[in-house]
Protein backbone atom coordinates (compact mmCIF):
# COMPACT_ATOMS: atom_id res chain seq x y z
CA UNK A 1 0.00 0.00 0.00
CA UNK A 2 1.07 3.45 -1.32
CA UNK A 3 1.26 6.32 1.22
CA UNK A 4 0.39 9.45 -0.54
CA UNK A 5 0.27 13.32 0.62
CA UNK A 6 -1.40 15.44 -1.08
CA UNK A 7 -0.74 19.47 -1.29
CA UNK A 8 -4.02 21.23 -1.74
CA UNK A 9 -3.26 25.07 -2.81
CA UNK A 10 -5.12 27.14 -5.58
CA UNK A 11 -3.49 28.03 -8.75
CA UNK A 12 -2.47 31.80 -8.01
CA UNK A 13 -0.43 30.01 -6.12
CA UNK A 14 1.91 28.23 -8.82
CA UNK A 15 4.72 30.29 -10.48
CA UNK A 16 8.18 30.90 -10.69
CA UNK A 17 10.16 30.96 -7.75
CA UNK A 18 12.16 33.83 -6.27
CA UNK A 19 16.00 33.49 -7.40
CA UNK A 20 18.57 35.58 -6.84
CA UNK A 21 20.70 36.80 -9.77
CA UNK A 22 24.76 37.44 -9.39
CA UNK A 23 24.92 39.35 -12.06
CA UNK A 24 26.90 42.63 -10.94
CA UNK A 25 26.20 44.75 -14.71
CA UNK A 26 23.31 46.72 -15.42
CA UNK A 27 21.35 44.79 -18.11
CA UNK A 28 18.70 46.85 -20.62
CA UNK A 29 15.86 45.06 -20.68
CA UNK A 30 13.84 47.73 -23.32
CA UNK A 31 15.46 50.83 -25.09
CA UNK A 32 11.96 52.99 -26.84
CA UNK A 33 13.59 55.60 -28.69
CA UNK A 34 11.82 58.64 -29.20
CA UNK A 35 8.80 59.30 -31.75
CA UNK A 36 10.29 62.28 -34.45
CA UNK A 37 6.54 63.14 -35.28
CA UNK A 38 5.90 63.79 -31.26
CA UNK A 39 9.39 65.27 -30.72
CA UNK A 40 8.47 68.28 -33.42
CA UNK A 41 5.37 69.25 -31.33
CA UNK A 42 7.79 69.83 -28.26
CA UNK A 43 7.44 73.21 -27.42
CA UNK A 44 9.75 74.45 -24.64
CA UNK A 45 7.55 76.74 -22.11
CA UNK A 46 8.92 79.35 -19.29
CA UNK A 47 8.53 77.93 -15.76
CA UNK A 48 5.83 79.70 -13.93
CA UNK A 49 4.19 78.85 -10.38
CA UNK A 50 0.18 78.70 -9.33
CA UNK A 51 -1.60 78.03 -6.31
CA UNK A 52 -4.41 75.77 -6.23
CA UNK A 53 -6.49 75.34 -3.38
CA UNK A 54 -8.74 72.58 -1.95
CA UNK A 55 -11.98 74.22 -0.22
CA UNK A 56 -14.43 76.14 -2.56
CA UNK A 57 -14.05 79.54 -2.85
CA UNK A 58 -17.03 81.54 -1.39
CA UNK A 59 -17.61 85.60 -1.43
CA UNK A 60 -19.80 87.45 0.88
CA UNK A 61 -23.31 88.85 -0.54
CA UNK A 62 -27.06 89.16 1.06
CA UNK A 63 -30.43 89.02 -0.34
CA UNK A 64 -33.47 90.08 1.16
CA UNK A 65 -36.91 89.63 -0.27
CA UNK A 66 -39.48 92.18 -0.97
CA UNK A 67 -41.85 92.94 2.24
CA UNK A 68 -45.40 91.68 1.41
CA UNK A 69 -47.55 94.28 2.51
CA UNK A 70 -51.16 93.65 3.62
CA UNK A 71 -54.03 95.84 4.32
CA UNK A 72 -57.58 95.35 5.89
CA UNK A 73 -60.40 96.94 3.02
CA UNK A 74 -64.14 96.59 4.12
CA UNK A 75 -67.03 97.70 2.12
CA UNK A 76 -70.37 99.15 3.06
CA UNK A 77 -73.24 97.45 0.70
CA UNK A 78 -76.31 99.54 1.18
CA UNK A 79 -78.20 98.72 -1.97
CA UNK A 80 -78.00 96.55 -5.24
CA UNK A 81 -78.49 93.51 -6.92
CA UNK A 82 -81.33 95.28 -9.02
CA UNK A 83 -81.07 94.17 -13.09
CA UNK A 84 -79.70 96.32 -15.55
CA UNK A 85 -83.22 97.46 -16.54
CA UNK A 86 -84.10 99.20 -13.23
CA UNK A 87 -83.09 102.70 -12.71
CA UNK A 88 -82.12 103.06 -9.14
CA UNK A 89 -82.12 106.51 -8.75
CA UNK A 90 -86.03 106.64 -9.51
CA UNK A 91 -88.30 105.24 -6.55
CA UNK A 92 -91.32 104.82 -9.38
CA UNK A 93 -88.80 102.29 -11.55
CA UNK A 94 -87.88 100.39 -8.34
CA UNK A 95 -91.18 100.18 -7.21
CA UNK A 96 -92.59 98.87 -10.49
CA UNK A 97 -90.24 96.16 -10.48
CA UNK A 98 -91.68 95.15 -7.17
CA UNK A 99 -94.99 94.76 -8.06
CA UNK A 100 -93.90 93.01 -10.94
CA UNK A 101 -92.45 89.86 -8.66
CA UNK A 102 -95.01 90.28 -6.25
CA UNK A 103 -97.32 89.08 -8.88
CA UNK A 104 -95.20 86.58 -10.65
CA UNK A 105 -96.06 83.47 -9.79
CA UNK A 106 -92.84 81.10 -10.35
CA UNK A 107 -90.86 83.09 -8.02
CA UNK A 108 -93.91 82.84 -5.34
CA UNK A 109 -93.56 78.85 -6.07
CA UNK A 110 -89.67 79.33 -5.32
CA UNK A 111 -89.95 81.22 -2.38
CA UNK A 112 -92.06 78.76 -0.71
CA UNK A 113 -89.92 75.48 -1.39
CA UNK A 114 -87.07 77.67 -0.09
CA UNK A 115 -89.23 78.37 2.82
CA UNK A 116 -88.83 74.62 4.83
CA UNK A 117 -84.92 75.06 4.52
CA UNK A 118 -84.38 78.47 5.67
CA UNK A 119 -86.75 78.12 8.35
CA UNK A 120 -84.70 74.68 9.38
CA UNK A 121 -81.32 76.50 9.57
CA UNK A 122 -82.78 79.58 11.09
CA UNK A 123 -83.79 76.98 14.45
CA UNK A 124 -80.44 75.68 14.76
CA UNK A 125 -79.14 79.48 14.77
CA UNK A 126 -81.25 80.26 17.73
CA UNK A 127 -80.44 76.65 19.20
CA UNK A 128 -76.95 77.36 18.96
CA UNK A 129 -75.63 80.92 19.37
CA UNK A 130 -72.69 80.79 16.49
CA UNK A 131 -71.02 83.80 17.95
CA UNK A 132 -70.56 82.97 21.68
CA UNK A 133 -67.90 83.50 23.22
CA UNK A 134 -66.58 80.52 25.42
CA UNK A 135 -64.10 80.41 28.49
CA UNK A 136 -64.16 84.47 29.06
CA UNK A 137 -63.58 84.15 32.40
CA UNK A 138 -60.07 81.74 32.00
CA UNK A 139 -56.83 84.19 31.94
CA UNK A 140 -54.41 82.97 28.95
CA UNK A 141 -51.49 81.11 30.41
CA UNK A 142 -48.56 83.26 29.08
CA UNK A 143 -46.37 81.19 30.94
CA UNK A 144 -47.31 77.80 29.52
CA UNK A 145 -44.85 78.27 26.81
CA UNK A 146 -41.50 78.54 27.22
CA UNK A 147 -39.90 82.22 27.31
CA UNK A 148 -37.32 83.10 24.48
CA UNK A 149 -35.56 86.46 23.49
CA UNK A 150 -33.62 85.18 20.13
CA UNK A 151 -30.63 87.29 18.51
CA UNK A 152 -31.87 87.63 14.81
CA UNK A 153 -29.27 89.94 13.72
CA UNK A 154 -25.70 92.44 15.27
CA UNK A 155 -25.06 95.36 13.61
CA UNK A 156 -21.78 96.33 14.76
CA UNK A 157 -19.95 99.80 14.62
CA UNK A 158 -18.74 99.91 11.60
CA UNK A 159 -15.24 102.38 13.23
CA UNK A 160 -13.40 99.45 13.90
CA UNK A 161 -10.86 100.07 16.55
CA UNK A 162 -12.57 103.33 18.34
CA UNK A 163 -14.06 101.47 21.10
CA UNK A 164 -17.06 103.27 21.54
CA UNK A 165 -19.93 102.06 23.11
CA UNK A 166 -23.89 102.61 22.01
CA UNK A 167 -25.21 105.34 24.18
CA UNK A 168 -28.74 105.89 22.99
CA UNK A 169 -31.28 103.73 20.36
CA UNK A 170 -34.24 105.31 18.43
CA UNK A 171 -36.68 103.37 16.31
CA UNK A 172 -38.47 104.99 13.57
CA UNK A 173 -41.92 105.76 15.29
CA UNK A 174 -43.72 104.86 11.84
CA UNK A 175 -42.70 101.20 11.14
CA UNK A 176 -40.10 100.41 13.37
CA UNK A 177 -38.08 99.66 10.08
CA UNK A 178 -35.14 101.67 10.99
CA UNK A 179 -33.34 102.69 13.81
CA UNK A 180 -31.09 105.96 14.74
CA UNK A 181 -28.05 104.65 17.12
CA UNK A 182 -25.55 106.90 18.81
CA UNK A 183 -22.14 106.05 19.81
CA UNK A 184 -19.90 107.36 22.26
CA UNK A 185 -16.95 106.66 24.91
CA UNK A 186 -18.57 108.01 28.37
CA UNK A 187 -15.61 107.08 30.40
CA UNK A 188 -14.70 109.26 33.06
CA UNK A 189 -11.64 110.86 31.63
CA UNK A 190 -10.72 108.37 29.22
CA UNK A 191 -12.22 110.10 25.63
CA UNK A 192 -9.84 110.02 22.90
CA UNK A 193 -8.75 112.73 21.08
CA UNK A 194 -9.85 111.06 17.79
CA UNK A 195 -12.57 109.45 18.62
CA UNK A 196 -15.12 109.16 15.35
CA UNK A 197 -18.15 111.17 15.44
CA UNK A 198 -20.17 109.40 13.45
CA UNK A 199 -23.76 108.01 14.35
CA UNK A 200 -25.48 105.73 12.13
CA UNK A 201 -29.56 104.85 10.82
CA UNK A 202 -29.51 101.16 10.43
CA UNK A 203 -32.24 99.37 8.66
CA UNK A 204 -33.34 96.19 10.32
CA UNK A 205 -33.80 94.14 7.21
CA UNK A 206 -30.24 95.07 6.51
CA UNK A 207 -27.23 94.64 9.31
CA UNK A 208 -24.02 94.93 6.98
CA UNK A 209 -23.41 98.14 6.54
CA UNK A 210 -26.17 101.62 7.52
CA UNK A 211 -28.31 102.85 5.83
CA UNK A 212 -27.23 106.54 6.45
CA UNK A 213 -24.09 108.33 8.23
CA UNK A 214 -24.70 111.06 10.35
CA UNK A 215 -21.92 113.42 11.05
CA UNK A 216 -22.00 115.61 13.94
CA UNK A 217 -19.21 117.96 15.26
CA UNK A 218 -19.43 116.15 18.81
CA UNK A 219 -19.71 112.10 19.54
CA UNK A 220 -23.75 111.83 19.66
CA UNK A 221 -24.75 110.64 23.44
CA UNK A 222 -28.52 110.75 22.82
CA UNK A 223 -30.66 110.58 19.51
CA UNK A 224 -33.98 110.56 19.10
CA UNK A 225 -36.59 110.35 15.73
CA UNK A 226 -39.54 112.71 16.01
CA UNK A 227 -42.65 110.94 16.30
CA UNK A 228 -44.32 113.14 13.00
CA UNK A 229 -41.67 113.89 10.71
CA UNK A 230 -39.82 110.29 10.47
CA UNK A 231 -36.79 112.33 8.15
CA UNK A 232 -35.80 114.31 11.31
CA UNK A 233 -33.66 113.33 14.01
CA UNK A 234 -32.09 115.39 17.21
CA UNK A 235 -29.27 114.29 18.71
CA UNK A 236 -27.42 115.35 22.17
CA UNK A 237 -23.48 115.96 21.67
CA UNK A 238 -20.74 115.25 23.74
CA UNK A 239 -19.84 119.09 24.48
CA UNK A 240 -23.33 119.64 25.18
CA UNK A 241 -24.50 120.91 22.06
CA UNK A 242 -27.53 120.01 20.34
CA UNK A 243 -27.92 118.80 16.41
CA UNK A 244 -30.81 118.33 14.28
CA UNK A 245 -30.43 116.46 10.95
CA UNK A 246 -32.74 116.02 8.13
CA UNK A 247 -32.23 112.01 6.22
CA UNK A 248 -33.82 113.17 2.68
CA UNK A 249 -30.73 115.86 2.64
CA UNK A 250 -27.45 113.40 3.51
CA UNK A 251 -25.60 113.19 6.28
CA UNK A 252 -24.73 116.81 7.65
CA UNK A 253 -26.42 118.66 10.50
CA UNK A 254 -29.27 120.86 9.42
CA UNK A 255 -29.49 123.03 12.44
CA UNK A 256 -27.27 123.23 15.42
CA UNK A 257 -27.17 124.99 18.87
CA UNK A 258 -25.13 127.92 19.76
CA UNK A 259 -22.01 126.28 22.21
CA UNK A 260 -22.54 129.45 24.51
CA UNK A 261 -26.22 128.65 25.12
CA UNK A 262 -26.47 124.61 24.71
CA UNK A 263 -25.47 122.74 27.64
CA UNK A 264 -22.06 122.36 29.52
CA UNK A 265 -21.99 118.45 29.74
CA UNK A 266 -22.99 115.44 27.36
CA UNK A 267 -26.50 115.85 26.42
CA UNK A 268 -27.68 112.05 27.69
CA UNK A 269 -31.55 112.24 27.01
CA UNK A 270 -34.07 114.26 24.13
CA UNK A 271 -37.93 114.10 24.55
CA UNK A 272 -39.13 115.54 21.79
CA UNK A 273 -42.68 117.66 23.02
CA UNK A 274 -46.39 117.52 21.86
CA UNK A 275 -46.65 120.56 20.08
CA UNK A 276 -49.11 121.91 16.48
CA UNK A 277 -45.86 122.21 14.98
CA UNK A 278 -43.62 119.18 16.10
CA UNK A 279 -40.78 121.33 16.59
CA UNK A 280 -40.12 121.22 20.17
CA UNK A 281 -38.08 119.29 22.22
CA UNK A 282 -36.29 118.68 25.91
CA UNK A 283 -32.83 117.98 26.70
CA UNK A 284 -31.24 117.40 30.13
CA UNK A 285 -27.82 117.54 30.56
CA UNK A 286 -25.48 116.78 33.89
CA UNK A 287 -25.44 120.59 34.46
CA UNK A 288 -28.40 120.52 36.00
CA UNK A 289 -30.55 122.31 33.43
CA UNK A 290 -33.11 121.16 30.79
CA UNK A 291 -33.36 123.24 27.90
CA UNK A 292 -36.63 123.58 25.73
CA UNK A 293 -35.43 124.03 21.85
CA UNK A 294 -37.69 125.06 18.89
CA UNK A 295 -36.22 123.88 15.13
CA UNK A 296 -37.53 126.79 14.35
CA UNK A 297 -34.36 129.09 16.22
CA UNK A 298 -31.93 126.94 17.23
CA UNK A 299 -29.70 129.85 18.18
CA UNK A 300 -30.42 129.58 22.08
CA UNK A 301 -32.95 127.27 24.15
CA UNK A 302 -36.85 128.61 24.56
CA UNK A 303 -36.26 128.10 28.05
CA UNK A 304 -33.96 127.70 30.29
CA UNK A 305 -34.85 125.58 34.03
CA UNK A 306 -32.61 124.71 36.57
CA UNK A 307 -33.17 121.46 38.69
CA UNK A 308 -33.08 122.95 41.99
CA UNK A 309 -35.60 121.84 44.07
CA UNK A 310 -37.08 125.09 46.21
CA UNK A 311 -37.07 125.13 50.05
CA UNK A 312 -40.96 123.87 50.62
CA UNK A 313 -40.43 121.02 48.77
CA UNK A 314 -36.76 119.95 49.23
CA UNK A 315 -37.92 117.78 52.61
CA UNK A 316 -34.60 115.42 52.49
CA UNK A 317 -32.27 119.00 51.82
CA UNK A 318 -30.81 118.15 48.97
CA UNK A 319 -28.20 120.89 48.43
CA UNK A 320 -27.52 122.91 45.06
CA UNK A 321 -28.55 121.85 41.59
CA UNK A 322 -29.32 118.34 40.32
CA UNK A 323 -27.64 116.80 37.19
CA UNK A 324 -30.14 115.36 35.17
CA UNK A 325 -29.09 111.98 33.62
CA UNK A 326 -32.28 110.45 32.46
CA UNK A 327 -35.77 111.95 31.14
CA UNK A 328 -39.41 110.58 30.71
CA UNK A 329 -41.88 112.60 28.92
CA UNK A 330 -45.03 110.30 27.98
CA UNK A 331 -47.83 112.38 25.71
CA UNK A 332 -50.67 109.25 26.94
CA UNK A 333 -49.96 110.93 30.33
CA UNK A 334 -50.05 114.46 29.71
CA UNK A 335 -48.85 116.82 27.69
CA UNK A 336 -46.98 119.07 30.11
CA UNK A 337 -45.90 116.91 32.55
CA UNK A 338 -42.07 115.23 32.37
CA UNK A 339 -39.85 113.70 35.01
CA UNK A 340 -36.35 113.93 35.32
CA UNK A 341 -33.75 111.60 36.78
CA UNK A 342 -30.93 112.88 38.43
CA UNK A 343 -27.14 112.11 39.09
CA UNK A 344 -28.13 111.79 43.38
CA UNK A 345 -30.04 109.23 42.89
CA UNK A 346 -33.87 111.40 42.83
CA UNK A 347 -36.76 111.79 40.43
CA UNK A 348 -38.33 115.62 39.88
CA UNK A 349 -41.79 115.65 38.67
CA UNK A 350 -41.85 118.92 36.50
CA UNK A 351 -44.61 120.87 34.65
CA UNK A 352 -44.44 122.88 31.68
CA UNK A 353 -47.12 126.15 31.99
CA UNK A 354 -47.40 128.04 29.02
CA UNK A 355 -46.96 131.50 30.16
CA UNK A 356 -45.48 130.66 33.99
CA UNK A 357 -42.54 128.75 32.62
CA UNK A 358 -41.69 125.20 34.33
CA UNK A 359 -41.76 124.51 37.86
CA UNK A 360 -41.61 121.31 40.61
CA UNK A 361 -44.20 119.78 41.93
CA UNK A 362 -42.87 116.95 43.46
CA UNK A 363 -39.13 115.40 44.41
CA UNK A 364 -39.09 110.89 44.62
CA UNK A 365 -36.20 109.99 47.03
CA UNK A 366 -37.17 109.28 50.88
CA UNK A 367 -35.45 106.59 52.94
CA UNK A 368 -34.84 103.83 50.10
CA UNK A 369 -33.89 105.94 47.68
CA UNK A 370 -31.11 105.22 45.03
CA UNK A 371 -27.61 105.06 46.00
CA UNK A 372 -26.35 106.38 42.27
CA UNK A 373 -27.21 108.55 39.03
CA UNK A 374 -30.92 107.24 37.89
CA UNK A 375 -29.78 106.40 34.73
CA UNK A 376 -33.66 105.37 32.88
CA UNK A 377 -36.79 106.40 33.81
CA UNK A 378 -40.12 105.79 32.12
CA UNK A 379 -43.67 105.60 33.18
CA UNK A 380 -45.73 101.85 32.58
CA UNK A 381 -47.75 102.77 29.32
CA UNK A 382 -50.50 100.73 31.05
CA UNK A 383 -51.00 102.14 34.31
CA UNK A 384 -49.16 105.85 34.00
CA UNK A 385 -49.66 106.54 38.10
CA UNK A 386 -46.68 104.34 38.04
CA UNK A 387 -43.42 104.24 36.97
CA UNK A 388 -40.33 102.37 36.93
CA UNK A 389 -36.49 103.53 37.61
CA UNK A 390 -32.99 101.66 37.03
CA UNK A 391 -29.75 103.14 39.00
CA UNK A 392 -26.83 101.75 41.55
CA UNK A 393 -27.74 98.15 41.41
CA UNK A 394 -31.88 97.90 42.31
CA UNK A 395 -34.99 98.12 39.79
CA UNK A 396 -37.61 100.53 41.70
CA UNK A 397 -41.35 101.34 41.20
CA UNK A 398 -42.73 103.72 42.20
CA UNK A 399 -46.49 105.55 42.74
CA UNK A 400 -46.16 109.03 41.88
CA UNK A 401 -48.79 109.79 44.66
CA UNK A 402 -45.95 108.51 47.45
CA UNK A 403 -42.79 110.36 47.32
CA UNK A 404 -41.26 109.09 50.29
CA UNK A 405 -40.58 105.52 49.56
CA UNK A 406 -41.10 103.45 46.27
CA UNK A 407 -43.39 100.73 46.48
CA UNK A 408 -41.89 98.05 45.22
CA UNK A 409 -37.66 97.05 45.29
CA UNK A 410 -35.58 94.51 43.67
CA UNK A 411 -32.55 93.01 45.67
CA UNK A 412 -29.36 94.22 44.83
CA UNK A 413 -27.84 92.57 41.72
CA UNK A 414 -24.39 91.33 41.64
CA UNK A 415 -24.01 93.47 38.63
CA UNK A 416 -24.80 97.08 37.98
CA UNK A 417 -27.85 98.17 35.89
CA UNK A 418 -27.94 100.28 33.22
CA UNK A 419 -31.32 101.10 31.82
CA UNK A 420 -34.73 99.60 31.59
CA UNK A 421 -38.31 99.55 29.55
CA UNK A 422 -41.53 98.45 30.03
CA UNK A 423 -43.06 96.27 27.49
CA UNK A 424 -45.59 97.88 25.11
CA UNK A 425 -48.15 94.87 24.67
CA UNK A 426 -48.28 93.66 28.32
CA UNK A 427 -48.45 95.40 31.99
CA UNK A 428 -46.59 92.91 33.58
CA UNK A 429 -43.10 92.72 31.76
CA UNK A 430 -40.28 94.80 31.50
CA UNK A 431 -36.85 94.56 29.89
CA UNK A 432 -33.63 95.76 31.90
CA UNK A 433 -29.69 95.58 31.49
CA UNK A 434 -26.88 94.91 33.49
CA UNK A 435 -23.13 95.55 33.03
CA UNK A 436 -22.34 91.68 33.07
CA UNK A 437 -23.98 91.82 29.17
CA UNK A 438 -27.08 90.11 30.67
CA UNK A 439 -30.65 90.77 29.49
CA UNK A 440 -33.10 90.26 32.21
CA UNK A 441 -36.61 89.46 30.89
CA UNK A 442 -39.43 90.22 33.95
CA UNK A 443 -42.55 88.67 34.50
CA UNK A 444 -44.62 90.18 37.49
CA UNK A 445 -47.76 88.13 36.83
CA UNK A 446 -45.68 84.82 37.40
CA UNK A 447 -42.26 86.09 38.99
CA UNK A 448 -41.63 88.56 41.15
CA UNK A 449 -37.94 88.03 43.51
CA UNK A 450 -36.31 86.92 39.91
CA UNK A 451 -36.27 87.45 36.52
CA UNK A 452 -38.34 85.22 33.72
CA UNK A 453 -35.32 84.96 31.86
CA UNK A 454 -31.65 85.94 31.54
CA UNK A 455 -30.34 86.28 28.38
CA UNK A 456 -26.06 86.52 27.94
CA UNK A 457 -25.66 88.99 24.92
CA UNK A 458 -21.89 89.94 25.23
CA UNK A 459 -18.86 89.99 27.64
CA UNK A 460 -18.83 93.52 27.85
CA UNK A 461 -21.50 95.31 29.36
CA UNK A 462 -24.63 96.15 28.24
CA UNK A 463 -25.60 99.93 27.93
CA UNK A 464 -29.00 101.22 26.65
CA UNK A 465 -32.61 99.00 25.75
CA UNK A 466 -35.02 100.22 23.34
CA UNK A 467 -38.63 98.14 22.34
CA UNK A 468 -40.73 98.09 19.69
CA UNK A 469 -43.45 95.47 19.26
CA UNK A 470 -41.89 92.52 19.63
CA UNK A 471 -38.35 93.53 18.97
CA UNK A 472 -35.89 94.67 21.21
CA UNK A 473 -32.88 96.11 20.05
CA UNK A 474 -30.25 96.34 22.21
CA UNK A 475 -26.69 98.52 22.78
CA UNK A 476 -23.77 97.26 24.38
CA UNK A 477 -20.07 98.71 25.55
CA UNK A 478 -18.36 96.47 22.65
CA UNK A 479 -20.10 99.13 19.86
CA UNK A 480 -22.46 96.65 18.75
CA UNK A 481 -26.75 97.00 18.62
CA UNK A 482 -28.16 93.31 18.82
CA UNK A 483 -31.53 93.07 17.54
CA UNK A 484 -33.92 90.25 19.54
CA UNK A 485 -37.03 89.03 18.95
CA UNK A 486 -39.57 87.71 22.14
CA UNK A 487 -41.14 84.92 22.14
CA UNK A 488 -44.89 84.97 21.47
CA UNK A 489 -46.18 84.45 25.47
CA UNK A 490 -44.11 87.99 26.03
CA UNK A 491 -45.61 89.57 22.67
CA UNK A 492 -49.41 90.08 24.03
CA UNK A 493 -51.14 89.39 21.47
CA UNK A 494 -54.72 88.17 23.09
CA UNK A 495 -56.08 91.18 23.80
CA UNK A 496 -58.41 90.54 26.30
CA UNK A 497 -56.01 88.56 28.00
CA UNK A 498 -54.19 91.56 28.22
CA UNK A 499 -57.01 93.48 29.86
CA UNK A 500 -56.95 90.91 32.21
CA UNK A 501 -53.33 90.83 33.44
CA UNK A 502 -53.68 94.58 33.51
CA UNK A 503 -56.27 94.64 36.37
CA UNK A 504 -54.29 92.17 37.94
CA UNK A 505 -51.12 94.08 37.69
CA UNK A 506 -53.13 97.03 39.16
CA UNK A 507 -54.58 95.14 42.03
CA UNK A 508 -51.32 94.35 43.14
CA UNK A 509 -49.44 97.62 42.66
CA UNK A 510 -52.73 99.05 44.70
CA UNK A 511 -51.92 96.39 47.27
CA UNK A 512 -48.45 97.31 47.58
CA UNK A 513 -49.24 101.00 47.53
CA UNK A 514 -51.47 100.42 50.53
CA UNK A 515 -48.82 98.57 52.47
CA UNK A 516 -46.02 101.51 52.19
CA UNK A 517 -48.91 104.05 52.79
CA UNK A 518 -49.27 101.93 56.07
CA UNK A 519 -45.81 101.63 56.44
CA UNK A 520 -45.00 105.43 56.22
CA UNK A 521 -47.89 106.28 58.67
CA UNK A 522 -46.07 103.98 61.39
CA UNK A 523 -42.73 105.39 60.75
CA UNK A 524 -44.34 108.82 60.92
CA UNK A 525 -46.00 107.77 64.14
CA UNK A 526 -42.87 106.30 65.91
CA UNK A 527 -41.09 109.45 64.91
CA UNK A 528 -43.70 111.55 66.77
CA UNK A 529 -43.42 109.37 69.54
CA UNK A 530 -39.61 109.68 69.94
CA UNK A 531 -39.91 113.40 70.04
CA UNK A 532 -42.60 113.43 72.38
CA UNK A 533 -40.31 111.35 74.97
CA UNK A 534 -37.61 112.99 74.19
CA UNK A 535 -39.32 116.09 74.72
CA UNK A 536 -40.97 114.74 78.18
CA UNK A 537 -37.44 113.65 79.10
CA UNK A 538 -35.87 116.93 78.33
CA UNK A 539 -38.79 118.79 80.38
CA UNK A 540 -38.19 116.53 83.22
CA UNK A 541 -34.58 117.14 83.43
CA UNK A 542 -35.06 121.03 83.73
CA UNK A 543 -37.62 120.54 86.55
CA UNK A 544 -35.47 118.26 88.37
CA UNK A 545 -32.63 120.59 87.97
CA UNK A 546 -35.06 123.97 88.87
CA UNK A 547 -36.49 122.20 91.49
CA UNK A 548 -32.63 121.38 93.06
CA UNK A 549 -31.51 124.28 93.17
CA UNK A 550 -34.80 125.96 94.90
CA UNK A 551 -34.34 124.05 97.53
CA UNK A 552 -30.64 124.60 98.25
CA UNK A 553 -29.76 127.05 100.83
CA UNK A 554 -26.35 128.08 101.43
CA UNK A 555 -26.82 128.98 105.18
CA UNK A 556 -27.73 125.66 105.59
CA UNK A 557 -24.92 123.97 103.99
CA UNK A 558 -22.42 125.92 105.92
CA UNK A 559 -24.21 125.12 108.94
CA UNK A 560 -24.32 121.02 108.23
CA UNK A 561 -20.61 121.36 107.09
CA UNK A 562 -19.61 123.00 110.47
CA UNK A 563 -21.52 120.05 112.21
CA UNK A 564 -19.62 117.53 109.70
CA UNK A 565 -16.30 118.67 110.77
CA UNK A 566 -17.07 118.91 114.57
CA UNK A 567 -17.77 115.65 114.54
CA UNK A 568 -14.58 114.22 113.15
CA UNK A 569 -12.87 116.64 115.35
CA UNK A 570 -14.35 114.93 118.49
CA UNK A 571 -13.60 111.55 117.11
Amino acid sequence: MDIVTVYKKTRKQFGRYCGHLDVSEPEVIIDIKPNEDVKKKYIKKEPFSTGVQAVPEFSEHYVNTLTHETKEQGMLHLEGGWPKDVDTSKLSSKERYIKKIETNMEDINSFIALRESVEHYLDQNSALDIYQDYFTDSVQDFHSEKPMAKTISVMKDPCVGSKRAVTRISWLPSDGSKIAVAYSNLDFQSFPVKTPTNAYVWDVNNPNEPEVTLLPNSPLVSIKYNPKESYTVAGGCYNGIVSVFDTRKGSEEVLISDLKYSHRDPVYEIHWLQSKSSTFFLTTSTDGQVLTWDTRSMKAPVEAFDLKIPDDKNEYKLQGILGGESLDYDIAYSPTKFMVGTEQGAVISCTRRKNKGTSIDKVYYGHHHHHGPIYSIQRSPFIQKYFMTIGDWTIKIWNEDISNDPIISTKYHDSYLTSCQWSPSRPGVFYTTKMDGTLDVWDYMYKQNKPLLSVRLSDQGLHCLSVYGKYLAVGGRDGATRLLEVSEGLRGEDKQAVLEEKDIIFNMLERESKRERVLIDNRKEAEQNLKRIEGKRKQREENLKNSFSMSINEDDVQEEEALFLDQIKKK
